[in-house]
């Protein structure tokens, strides 16, 4: 629907597909579709400095709300956020703003969707490594045996063979085709 009306119908920025993908992801990682609208926003731009309100103002929600998404995105590992430093001047600008503002990146930004899903595991280790760990409870030996008690069938864990679609290398022009024809695919009849 965004690609009929332009891609400043639904983002802020001009990297619609970006977008797009980066609202699946955060939809698949279990955030609800405001949050993952507001992430989409985030990515829409390549290097995002856009200040909380202006989000807020597009998506159509309360800039609180807007924290809460970039908090639980942060939390998993969709998008890192740096606080400019005094005197740092944002990209396309001439002179620092005189107010603070934050820097977010999206994760996985122009990436293909394997390495997308490395960096977004990379970046949640990372996150919840800033944590310590809890303790795991002591569990107390079965008839002398420690572990599991169910032998475990290692065949159900083999592997399956790789598809023929993912062997394949797709290029952006085949991606971008196959996603346009999802989507018309997806569209009600008019």
């Amino acid at each position: 629907m965004s690609a009929s009306l332009g891609p400043g119908y639904l983002w802020l920025g001009p990297h619609a597909a970006e977008a797009r993908a980066a609202y699946g992801r955060a939809r698949l990682a279990g955030l609800r579709p405001l949050h993952a609208l507001v992430i989409g926003c985030i990515a829409s731009f390549k290097d995002a400095w856009a200040f909380r309100h202006t989000i807020a103002a597009k998506v159509g929600c309360s800039v609180r709300t807007v924290q809460r998404a970039m908090n639980a995105a942060r939390a998993l590992g969709l998008i890192q956020v740096w606080r400019a430093k005094k005197g740092e001047v944002p990209k396309g600008l001439r002179e620092p703003l005189k107010c603070g503002w934050s820097h977010r990146i999206t994760v996985g930004f122009g990436l293909a969707a394997a390495a997308v899903q490395a960096a977004v595991a990379a970046a949640r280790v990372k996150y919840l490594l800033r944590f310590e760990p809890p303790k795991a409870p002591k569990i107390a030996p079965v008839n002398g045996i420690s572990g599991p008690a169910i032998p475990i069938d290692k065949s159900v864990l083999a592997p399956r063979p790789k598809t023929a679609n993912q062997l394949r290398s797709w290029t952006a022009e085949e991606l971008e085709a196959e996603l346009d024809r999802l989507e018309r695919a997806k569209a009600p009849p008019e």
